[in-house]
């Protein structure tokens, strides 16, 4: 198996392993403000994300910016808070703009910087390549993920015609009650 092959693996394994729990939460709860009908605007939006993701693991790859592990650990589930609290919130129908799916790539991308940095330094050959391999597998595993979602809020859609909303409502809640236990079991409010 070619290096490229290595971190395209390593890249899509980051995002649907179960350890990747809030990153897929965070992709779950930023599709649920959107009707199949909207799969180019979910596809922008995810790829929005994942250049936040890339430009957050080429700046803390380089050491151009310096990582929390601690406060990037907590800022991953308010993110999917935020998110969440903008569907349950929405006014005239506004859902998270481009420029906040990228900022909040940067902060998802920092919690996996380290670990990357630590598997691109062991072999600095050909950085720019599996870099580039990596980030190829983190969006091939969010496609797949907005795909079985897609798929998924299709049959809904046709099986409960009007009732988009209390999908939308029920992801978003169930989303913030979970990203609330975690930011709880990160920060050991309850110890």
């Amino acid at each position: 198996m070619s290096e490229f092959q290595v971190f395209l693996q390593i890249g899509i394994q980051h995002i649907i392993n179960l350890e990747g729990l809030d990153h897929i939460l965070f992709i779950v709860v930023l599709c649920a403000a959107y009707s199949p009908q909207d799969w180019k605007k979910i596809l922008l939006l995810v790829t929005a994300f994942t250049i936040g993701h890339t430009l957050s693991l080429i700046l803390a790859t380089l050491d151009l910016i310096p990582i929390d592990k601690n406060l990037i650990e907590t800022l991953i589930p308010i993110t999917i808070i935020i998110t969440a609290l903008n569907n349950l919130l929405q006014y005239n129908k506004q859902k998270i703009p481009y420029f906040m799916a990228v900022f909040f790539g940067i902060i998802h991308g920092l919690a996996f910087a380290k670990d990357l940095k630590s598997l691109l330094m062991f072999s600095k050959e050909n950085f720019i390549i599996k870099l580039l391999a990596f980030n190829i597998g983190i969006e091939i595993g969010q496609l797949a993920i907005v795909v079985l979602l897609l798929i998924i809020f299709i049959i809904f859609a046709k099986l409960f015609q009007h009732h988009q909303k209390i999908l939308k409502q029920t992801i978003s809640l169930t989303a913030t009650l979970v990203a609330l236990y975690i930011i709880i079991e990160r920060t050991n409010l309850l110890s």
